[in-house]
């Protein structure tokens, strides 16, 4: 199976290749560390059929930092016990019934959080302002039974530049776009495109002047290579990407993005970037504060 563009993988696959271990190495984001998550985890609470232990000996096993947990609740409603769980406080009652949280950690964790938050949330909780014009792509692990996560079809890590392994810090990474996702097999390196010596992965430059961009991979598979891939920022997403960089620094003018790829020997991709845009105004969506420069 061709695995460069599954169903959550969202970003076009075309650039040129430049020769593995060419590009610059080393940590381009200052204090911060590359921070691996697994983002797309289901626990026994709903589709899962592994407990959280065993999930975390699948992240030991696989140098995984982080696990996202992601569960919903289509078993509870089949049996017409809830409609839904809104996550929205320590009980919540529905037909009589109360639903009751109690705080349990398992384990030494790192900094356990458990707490309730008015967003994200879901569109059944009511209107939000969530949908953002610039958002963060990351990779889906979407691991059910914590058998063996490589075996599962969908087995790609997220990283992220992360001053620590906290809620607060990888958010605030998550929230600029300092992130790329890999093949959990093939590729485990960092990604990176720095203006200036400093990490700029995610950044939104509003500017009618071309911007320098030093283009970062490292521990490239053997055999692989290097992709850049330029595309013309268009809100209508009418235009492909397909003009095409050799170079490990490039000029990116006004109206387009960047970002880097990696492929395997088989010509498969197996880590992608987040694109940095160099925009000529300011676009009719708000860009959030955390990625706007000038």
């Amino acid at each position: 199976m061709d695995r460069t563009l599954s169903r959550r993988t969202i970003l076009a696959t075309a650039g040129a290749a430049l020769a593995a271990g060419s590009l610059p190495l080393g940590n381009a984001a200052g204090k911060a560390r590359a921070v691996s998550m697994a983002m797309h985890i289901h626990g026994p609470f709903s589709e899962g059929l592994a407990s959280f232990s065993a999930h975390f000996e699948q992240a030991r096993k696989y140098g995984v930092d982080v696990i996202w947990w992601t569960d919903h609740d289509f078993r509870i409603a089949a049996f017409e016990h809830r409609q839904a769980v809104h996550f929205d406080g320590p009980s919540e009652p529905e037909r009589g019934l109360d639903w009751t949280w109690s705080r349990h950690v398992e384990g030494a964790a790192t900094a356990p959080v458990a707490e309730f938050v008015a967003a994200p949330h879901s569109p059944q909780d009511g209107t939000g302002t969530a949908l953002r014009l610039f958002f963060t792509a990351v990779g889906s692990s979407d691991d059910h039974d914590a058998t063996d996560w490589a075996a599962n079809e969908e087995h790609d890590i997220t990283y992220v530049w992360a001053n620590s392994t906290s809620r607060a810090d990888l958010l605030a990474a998550l929230a600029k776009g300092a992130a790329w996702f890999t093949d959990l097999t093939h590729f485990r390196g960092t990604l990176d495109l720095r203006v200036g010596g400093v990490s700029q992965l995610g950044a939104v430059y509003v500017t009618k002047k071309p911007v320098t961009v030093d283009v970062v991979a490292t521990d490239v598979p053997a055999g692989g290579k290097v992709e850049v891939v330029l595309g013309v920022a268009d809100e209508a997403q009418a235009v492909p990407s397909t003009q095409i960089a050799a170079s490990k620094r490039l000029t990116v003018s006004p109206g387009h993005y960047v970002r880097v790829q990696v492929r395997s020997a088989a010509g498969a991709v197996v880590g992608v970037s987040n694109p940095l845009w160099v925009l000529r105004k300011t676009p009719k969506r708000p860009i959030p504060a955390v990625r706007m420069r000038k």
